[in-house]
């Protein structure tokens, strides 16, 4: 019985050390200094100073690609931005800005 729960505790202690080694980016919203929509990979792309963030949303983002500006909703963090955070793209094209939340899924960093 001892050697069953002490297995158990293993693989729990296991599990957390790995959940905490993949603990997803977080990124500082007044350090963002500019973004573009790549359209190959239907993903947002942040650069904050020398880096840049591939940021990819939930569900279709519609307007983001005519976007002016970004408006940022963390609820996490009111000063970092992270995975279940919503972006909410402003845009001109009909006058108005955009109603919809883009809800963030993942955030990676990659190559300039």
């Amino acid at each position: 019985m001892k050697l069953v729960s002490n297995i158990k505790l293993l693989a729990l202690m296991s599990f957390l050390l790995n959940l905490t080694a993949s603990e997803p980016f977080s990124i500082k919203i007044s350090d963002i200094q500019s973004f573009r929509w790549d359209t190959n990979n239907q993903s947002l792309v942040l650069r904050v100073g020398s880096k840049y963030f591939d940021i990819q949303f939930s569900s279709r983002c519609w307007d983001i690609e005519s976007a002016k500006r970004l408006e940022f909703q963390s609820w996490s963090n009111r000063t970092h931005l992270s995975v279940g955070d919503a972006i909410v793209p402003m845009s001109y094209r009909w006058g108005f800005d955009s109603p919809s939340n883009c809800f963030i899924k993942n955030i990676e960093k990659i190559e300039g």
